[in-house]
């Protein structure tokens, strides 16, 4: 009698722990998959019966709280952040969704999502696809989960081409226009207003996605800034050129100032500097602790060019200290220069990020050579 108490007892456990699962799937939308199990066998002495139960499942599980379409073996996840109006076409297309998975289940195949409806896809970039279902414009990303956090990366040399070490340059670098990012390197030190103001506004972009977005907020701005170059970084609000792409790779001439609204205001129909340009590299990368050292080399060259010759300067560093070549060709020409060629003689930046609240700041950037 006991012995059938105790079987009960277990039974009705271990029914309760199966189930306990199977329940959750509903409650926070997650896929259960049992990839193992073991058995337990009791045996009863007197008659040899033997009882099999299940012990325990390990369970694999994915979140799956948005909708996901797969294209080109890669998974895109719907973004909060929607056009609607009809504001603008997906035109051209590139694909087409054919299949579907159930609700909240992983798709498998290429063209295949978790939501209902045929439609059709713009691929706007690696890292970006939308779709057009109706008036309303919705955008979808590749997985954002990444391995390479701040906390999982070790201390010693890092590799330049790293999503790690990518991110934190691109960062504080969000423009390659002359105009903007010039101010990193006039005044070692100290970074210029203009540049201060497009790390800010162009990083809340990326991540916000606010394609063509007519208005940011001024408090917004000011949080990105402080996420990304500390909050002893004093800057103020005006209008500011920025001449980068947003997430999307569409052109961002500016932002007016509006300080009535506290808001920024989208600049339409600019331009960028078409006759300075830098050239730059990575060529080494450190981390120590909780500081991360990124070495770069630059090179600056001026071209002066009209329709009938072209004519290059070009410099070890921005303040043209060192004239390191000078190229003169037919202005029909396209002279492309390359840092390669000026390795040994272009200068030497340090950028030092530091950890700080849980973000990496950019500390200083020095000149080494």
């Amino acid at each position: 009698m006991k012995y059938k108490k105790l079987i009960w007892f277990i039974v009705i456990f271990i029914l309760g722990v199966l189930l306990f699962p199977i329940r959750k799937v509903y409650e926070d939308r997650i896929e259960y998959h049992a990839i193992s199990y073991s058995v337990v066998t009791f045996h009863k002495e007197k008659t040899g019966t033997e009882i099999r139960i299940f012990s325990y499942l390990i369970y694999q599980n994915v979140k799956v709280d948005k909708r996901v379409l797969k294209v080109n073996g890669d998974l895109y996840y719907e973004t909060e952040f929607h056009q609607g109006d009809n504001w603008n076409s997906c035109g051209p297309y590139h694909g087409k969704i054919k299949t579907h998975v159930k609700e909240f289940e992983i798709p498998i195949n290429d063209d295949e999502s978790n939501f209902e409806g045929d439609y059709e896809y713009q691929i706007m970039n690696d890292n970006v696809i939308k779709i057009c279902p109706g008036d309303t414009t919705i955008y979808f990303v590749k997985n954002p989960i990444t391995t390479d956090s701040f906390d999982s990366v070790l201390d010693g040399s890092l590799d330049v081409n790293s999503s790690f070490v990518v991110d934190l340059y691109e960062k504080v670098n969000p423009s390659h226009d002359v105009s903007i990012i010039k101010g990193l390197y006039e005044k070692e030190g100290t970074f210029s207003n203009e540049y201060i103001l497009s790390v800010g506004i162009v990083n809340l972009i990326k991540e916000k996605f606010y394609r063509n977005e007519e208005y940011l907020r001024e408090e917004d701005v000011s949080q990105m800034i402080h996420r990304i170059l500390g909050f002893h970084t004093k800057f103020v609000h005006q209008d500011v050129l920025v001449f980068s792409l947003d997430s999307y790779s569409e052109g961002i001439c500016g932002y007016n100032y509006l300080p009535e609204s506290h808001k920024y205001q989208l600049l339409h129909g600019c331009g960028g500097n078409f006759y300075e340009f830098f050239r730059r590299k990575i060529v080494s990368a450190e981390k120590e602790g909780d500081f991360v050292y990124l070495k770069e080399k630059l090179i600056y060259f001026y071209n002066d060019w009209n329709e009938y010759a072209s004519k290059v300067s070009v410099y070890n560093n921005y303040n043209r200290e060192k004239l390191l070549d000078y190229i003169e060709s037919d202005g029909s020409q396209n002279y492309k220069v390359s840092i390669e060629n000026y390795m040994e003689n272009a200068s030497t930046f340090l950028y030092t990020f530091k950890k700080q609240n849980g973000e990496y700041i950019l500390e200083s950037l020095t000149r080494e050579f």
